[in-house]
């Protein structure tokens, strides 16, 4: 195992160069967003005219409504509903594709500059470092961001501003209903603070250890005639499987991590509609809230549960792309060992 190894940027430099990303890419990247926050806010607008409808096909015989006046103002709101639908498909396949150019130009300016900084790297830090913790972060590290960059630019503001939205419609077509979209909090915040706590440090360690693996394997290919001449195959196997075993033990932890998060995410995900029903039948009961209300605010809190359980996936997505960053602006944060004269 090396006795140096390359530096890992802090949490602040990765912000950093996470910053500048962004802002290399404001324009697309607004655009991003404000298509996505079109199709959330066309999403939502659905449930609430549902429950409009429930409203109204109830009280249709009570408020006086001729059945003609009825019937019409019913196919109205079916129109908009369709007409929304439509919307929403339309801004989020647009959002998909624009977001998917952004994540292509940000990964490549990010492989470009990773390369550079590697190409101007000193020889007496590659020495030192051994070829494994460069060889990890230009392909183990790299990977681990590609995916994270290309795809969840799109699905993570999906996320963010669906949750946002259909919070903010349900507390607004119901205030006493809506704080049922606010229970999963209970119990996801304390298992989120949890996992990151726990995760970030399992993740650097498995990064480094499979640097270490890289290392072992591309050594002992490019020193073959070596490792034969010196009989050193069996004490090569030997540094190997140690290195695996501890990749091994590292791995399974970070399993059981990412477990007790799905596990917390998968009961906070059906508070707010269990919650939403019997909090609902009750007002229902007395008098308080409409029938309608408490569809509008149950079908936001089953069109919530598709970006929580969503966050599961992408929160231990980030973690590990933000531990691979912050291993690759490391990089570009060696100084040279020399001046030119």
């Amino acid at each position: 195992m090396s006795a140096v190894r390359l530096p890992v940027a802090s949490s602040a430099q990765v912000r950093r160069r996470f910053g500048t990303l962004l802002a290399d890419h404001k324009l697309a990247f607004t655009l991003v967003t404000v298509t996505q926050l079109a199709a959330a806010v066309a999403s939502v607008a659905i449930p609430r005219l549902l429950g409009s409808m429930v409203d109204l096909v109830e009280t249709a015989g009570r408020s006086g409504l001729s059945h003609a006046a009825a019937s019409g103002r019913l196919h109205g709101l079916i129109a908009v509903v369709i007409a929304l639908a439509a919307l929403n498909a339309l801004l989020t396949g647009a959002g998909e594709y624009l977001a998917r150019i952004l994540g292509e130009r940000v990964f490549a300016e990010l492989r470009e500059r990773l390369v550079g900084a590697a190409m101007h790297l000193p020889l007496s830090v590659v020495e030192s470092a051994g070829t494994g913790d460069l060889l990890g972060r230009t392909s183990h590290d790299l990977e681990s961001i590609r995916f994270v960059v290309q795809r969840g630019v799109s699905q993570i503001l999906v996320i963010v501003l669906t949750i946002g939205s259909v919070t903010v419609a349900a507390l607004v077509t119901s205030p006493l209903l809506g704080v049922c979209m606010l229970t999963s909090a209970v119990i996801a915040v304390p298992v989120g603070r949890w996992y990151l706590r726990h995760v970030v440090p399992g993740y650097k360690a498995m990064n480094a250890l499979w640097a270490e693996v890289d290392g072992v394997v591309a050594e002992t290919a490019d020193q073959a005639d070596t490792v034969d001449a010196q009989a050193l195959g069996a004490r090569r196997n030997r540094v190997l499987d140690r290195a695996l075993r501890e990749v091994w033990a590292t791995e399974q932890y970070t399993l059981f991590l990412r477990c007790v998060l799905i596990s917390g995410l998968g009961v906070a995900v059906m508070l707010p509609l269990i919650t939403t029903v019997l909090w609902g039948g009750w007002l229902v009961g007395h008098g308080t809230v409409t029938l309608g209300a408490v569809t509008a605010v149950a079908l936001y809190a089953i069109q919530l549960r598709g970006p929580v359980s969503d966050i599961t996936f992408w929160l231990d997505s980030l973690q590990s792309a933000s531990v691979a960053l912050a291993r690759i602006v490391g990089v570009e944060l060696v100084e040279p060992d020399r001046v030119a004269t």
